[in-house]
């Protein structure tokens, strides 16, 4: 697998200068949210126009793989010393959709994919080259926003994805054409749900295995705060004095003592069906904590990311046998479960990996 970095003019994508010496510190991509992270470039035998290629808030890196577009991320900082090499903060893409507010508008029983699709163009394409890709939805909202509220479009497609049912979103790459240059831009993909899962009855297509490509295994269990709850309550603050918010939603766990969560999905929601919505779907979440699993596979053996499988799929797995192999596991580990996150790490040395993070555990 072969990794190189291009440097990118965030408006438009096109391709500034490919940067081979950028170092690259690990990369992550999750449904829903963005990631950050550093980079390195040696100046001395850097590529000519280095400068404008990594200019904070006008310049993107992205990350090729065999030619392909699978990460970018846009200069947030640039640090220089009286040494040789500059210090790059990088941002993921979707860290932009904070930096976006949005006016007055009103959406009355309109598909939620349809809700991102027009704030994401109004918004964010009115000044990033930028395609969303979306699919209809099953699920209409009733949503008014004020341009005084001081809301991000971050904000609200979070709000959005925290509903029961809400939406999921992600941002991909795909080479373009600008002004007759190559050019590598962002694709934001939403729907109700991201992802497939295999056929009824069928095994997914994909199988993460030890032995085989897994290197290392996390199984991580949770019940700490923001990871488990029997009790919940979500607020608002809407309505000047008096505060909304929903019904007390109990998971009536005769195991645990009670746990409560209280969170504000949204300052602005004055709905009680909408926050009862919020909190319904927060406890479904929680009632049982968090159940992780998170896989390091060799990059190079790995199923490929973006071709075998993407953000969303439903996986399978198998860890170990009956022979004790892995000794946490003695009877083995397998099942299925669905992808939420990756990283890679190590991507200048000579053995990458790529770990995704694993949820829904189904045995």
């Amino acid at each position: 697998m072969a990794i190189e970095w291009v440097a990118c003019d965030m408006r438009t994508g096109r391709v500034i200068c490919d940067i081979p010496l950028v170092s690259v510190g690990d990369i992550e991509q999750a449904i829903g949210a963005y990631s950050s992270t550093s980079a390195a470039l040696p100046v001395v035998d850097a590529p000519d126009g280095w400068e404008q290629a990594t200019m904070p808030g006008a310049a993107t890196l992205v990350m090729l793989s065999d030619g392909v577009p699978m990460w970018g991320g846009f200069v947030t900082s640039r640090s220089r010393t009286d040494g040789d090499v500059v210090t790059l903060g990088l941002a993921s893409i979707e860290a932009y959709f904070d930096r976006r507010f949005v006016g007055d508008d009103l959406f009355e029983g309109i598909a939620q994919t349809h809700i991102v699709r027009d704030l994401v163009n109004q918004y964010v394409g009115d000044s990033l080259t930028i395609r969303v890709e979306y699919s209809a939805s099953e699920h209409f909202r009733n949503r008014e926003y004020f341009d005084d509220e001081d809301k991000s479009v971050l904000s609200i497609i979070s709000e959005l994805s925290g509903l029961r049912d809400g939406v999921e979103w992600v941002i991909s790459w795909e080479e373009t054409e600008s002004s007759g240059q190559v050019a590598y831009t962002p694709v934001l993909n939403v729907a109700d749900r991201l992802g497939v899962d295999p056929m009824p009855g069928l095994a997914p297509a994909v199988s993460f295995d030890m032995p085989g490509p897994v290197t290392s295994i996390t199984l991580v269990e949770s019940f700490a705060s923001g990871d488990g709850a029997t009790d919940v309550l979500a607020t608002s603050s809407a309505d000047g004095d008096r505060r909304p918010q929903s019904n007390p939603m109990s998971s009536g766990d005769i195991v645990r003592p009670r746990f409560e969560e209280r969170f504000t999905p949204s300052t602005s929601i004055r709905s009680l069906s909408v926050l009862n919505l919020h909190a319904s779907e927060t406890l479904a979440r929680m009632r049982d904590g968090s159940v992780t699993l998170a896989l390091s596979l060799n990059l190079g053996e790995a199923p490929p990311l973006g071709i075998d499988w993407i953000l969303g799929d439903r996986v399978g797995f198998q860890i170990g046998g009956t022979d004790g192999t892995v000794p946490a596991f003695p009877g083995g580990l397998n099942g299925t479960a669905r992808v939420i996150a990756w990283r890679m790490s190590g991507l200048d040395g000579s053995n990458p990996t790529i770990t995704p993070t694993l949820t829904e555990v189904l045995a």
